[in-house]
């Protein structure tokens, strides 16, 4: 009885046959994916040093990753595929915001559309949405749109009577 040998190349059970006497044997644990790639690897650490929004290499080291547009980077929020990134107001040009965000490779993505002049960024409250939520020195509750920096409402707070 007599068996047909597969063609040079092919898969034959579990096994590659490269020639006619030659056959790899592949495991079957092989086959699946590594283990080490199902690991969640940590995210990388963003430190601010110096006003310019640094990342922190895997022993510590400072790795610059972006200087700031005008004056210096006082506050940010890391998200998956961007960064916010919230600057001094004190020295940049005027109309300009000290609110924009970055890319997951640190390139300027957008900055947002800020109403006035006079009152800028007091902090980041967080995203929901599909919005960005940020507080104005004023006290107006601000939100922008996540993927282009669009003005989406601004609320002034209501004055108390005593």
């Amino acid at each position: 009885m007599s068996r047909s040998a597969p063609a040079r190349g092919r898969v034959s059970g579990f096994g590659l046959r490269l020639g006619w006497k030659k056959k790899i044997r592949v495991p079957m644990w092989n086959l699946l994916v590594s283990p080490t790639l199902m690991q969640n690897h940590p995210a990388q650490a963003f430190a601010v040093i110096d006003g310019s929004l640094c990342r922190l290499g895997r022993f510590g080291g400072r790795v610059p990753s972006f200087a700031p547009l005008a004056t210096a980077v006082v506050e940010f929020m890391r998200r998956p595929l961007c960064t916010y990134v919230r600057e001094n107001p004190y020295g940049l040009l005027p109309g300009i915001s000290n609110l924009y965000c970055l890319d997951e490779a640190s390139r300027l993505r957008w900055i947002a559309e800020w109403p006035y002049a006079d009152d800028p960024c007091a902090t980041i409250l967080g995203e929901r949405g599909g919005s960005l939520e940020v507080l104005a020195v004023s006290g107006a509750h601000v939100r922008f749109g996540t993927t282009d920096g669009r003005l989406l409402s601004w609320a002034k707070p209501v004055a108390v009577a005593s």
